[in-house]
């Protein structure tokens, strides 16, 4: 059941012995980072799955965690054994014992789909600012008189408006 829901949620966990270093992954660690699964992940070798640019990241984090039991919630590049670029959430936090670090605790998330859509809304939002930009020049530098209505009553004229009826810009507003 467990493996089953952490498929569906794209959620793999992972626990590291502090003392011996060793590193375990649940079944979604596997799919995650794409490999078989006889592959023996190693610290080392699990942040060589991360972009250069978050491997710095992800070994502070980490170090952090080691040294002073801080958790840690990043969210960073990897690029799994089949060359494929995701994004993921890495969630870690450190089990005490007789007040020492003892074993950190964690999880990968998936979450290359989110990150996907944020950025198809930037670029959306980046086109609508750009389309907006154009419409604005286009009516403020027409030589034909235009004006707008809100809805709300307000009122939005061009230079050429203003000319044609003799009134500022200034004059025009609230009216």
């Amino acid at each position: 059941l467990l493996d089953e829901t952490n498929s569906l949620a794209h959620v793999g966990g992972w626990e590291i012995d502090i003392e011996t270093q060793d590193l375990t992954w649940t079944k979604e660690g596997f799919t995650i980072h794409e490999v078989d699964d006889d592959f023996v992940p190693t610290v080392e070798k699990a942040i060589e799955f991360y972009a250069p640019e978050s491997q710095p990241i992800i070994q502070d984090a980490v170090g952090r965690a080691i040294e002073h039991g801080e958790p840690f919630d990043v969210e960073l590049q990897i690029i799994t054994a089949k060359n494929n670029r995701r994004w993921i959430q890495a969630i870690g936090n450190t089990v005490l014992f007789n007040g020492k670090p003892a074993t950190i605790l964690g999880v990968f998330h998936d979450i290359t789909q989110r990150k996907q859509a944020e950025q198809e809304l930037i670029q959306a939002k980046e086109l609508s600012e750009e389309k907006e930009e154009k419409f604005r020049k286009l009516f403020e530098n027409s030589p034909i008189g235009k004006s707008i209505t809100g809805i709300d009553g307000s009122l939005n004229v061009n230079k050429s408006f203003c000319e044609i009826v003799g009134y500022s810009e200034e004059e025009l507003a609230g009216q």
